[in-house]
């Protein structure tokens, strides 16, 4: 049987028998299932509370600090853009291969993936 390439780009490579990624090379037939995640950044955000948790204490006793705290917790808690990741599933166990802030591009692979797995 011919193997049938179902996307293919610099850096991925989704096949009827393979799945390639940065040198890393999962066999189709091993993958039970792939989807797409979010990936937390927890730290970053926990920062941002602690920032915004002394920020508000600073208010109470310094209160020219408080624009300037209260800011920077407001901008981190904002700014901080989710990412994504590509999670498969295989005999081997769970494992996520490729994060990014673009889902769009992660969902056109992991539809490629789950197009190779049932053909």
């Amino acid at each position: 049987m011919e193997e049938k390439t179902f996307y293919k780009d610099d850096n991925v490579l989704v096949s009827t028998s393979r799945f390639v990624f940065s040198g890393r090379t999962f066999l189709i037939s091993n993958l039970l299932s792939v989807s797409n995640s979010k990936v937390f950044k927890n730290d970053i955000r926990i920062l941002a509370i602690v920032i915004l948790l002394i920020g508000i204490f600073i208010i109470i006793v310094y209160q020219i600090f408080e624009i300037i705290i209260i800011s920077i917790s407001g901008i981190l808690l904002f700014t901080i853009k989710d990412k994504y990741a590509v999670k498969i599933t295989s005999n081997s166990g769970e494992e996520n291969v490729m994060e990014s802030r673009n889902k769009k591009y992660f969902q056109t692979i992991v539809d490629a993936i789950n197009e190779a797995i049932v053909y």
